[in-house]
């Protein structure tokens, strides 16, 4: 009866560490997230979150199992656009003291890199937990270049002259999310908002 007892404790201690070393997320803090990567099977697609149960046996393999952690932080982007609307200097020629037909816009866009996306990311070497500082500034270029010419593409095709400037706002982050599935976007707010005289600008232009 102590022998059994003895081997059924053993067991029991042998569980629990395996429990133990096998529970992933219990290396997570929060907002952090992780992509778990094992020599028996690459890279993963689903993301360890934190606060959801994760086990893996083979984390009990030594060295077999790598898990990359990812703080996930709101992030934010700020951009100045600025132009002048279609034929804009001649129409001022037709009206007097030729008024300016330009556009000034600075913009805050606050996104969020979306965690379901890290496997992808990591598995064709884009991002890696070194890198991240680094990935979220070649992505405010990418993420200003693309809001740049969609702000010129709908200033050049009148869509501004129909709608208002007003309208620019949730085209704009319909876009950029189109454009960027691998990140969610929250907001976009302009800051400075410079505009010329719609009205006056469409009279010019009749003339």
């Amino acid at each position: 009866m102590r022998k059994f007892l003895v081997s059924l404790l053993l067991v029991v201690i042998a569980a629990g560490v395996a429990s133990y070393f096998g529970w992933i997320q219990l290396q997570l803090p929060a907002d952090t997230y992780g992509v778990i990567f094992t020599k028996t099977n690459g890279f993963e697609q689903n993301v360890v979150k934190p606060g959801t149960f994760v086990w893996r046996w083979q984390r009990l393999l030594p060295t077999n199992l790598t898990l990359f952690t990812y703080q996930l932080k709101p992030q934010e982007t700020t951009l100045t656009s600025e132009g002048t609307l279609p034929s804009g200097a001649l129409y001022a020629q037709y009206l007097e003291g030729k008024p300016d037909f330009s556009f000034k816009l600075k913009i805050s866009i606050s996104y969020l890199l979306d965690p379901s996306a890290l496997p992808g990311l990591m598995m064709n070497n884009t991002l890696t937990p070194k890198t991240l500082g680094s990935w979220y500034t070649a992505f405010a270029k990418r993420c200003d270049a693309e809001a740049q010419n969609y702000i010129s593409a709908q200033a050049a095709s009148g869509n501004v002259l129909a709608h208002g400037f007003g309208s620019l706002q949730p085209g704009l982050l319909k876009d950029l999310q189109k454009s960027f599935p691998e990140v969610r976007f929250t907001s976009v707010t302009p800051d400075t908002v410079q505009l010329p005289d719609l009205a006056l600008y469409e009279k010019a232009k009749q003339q």
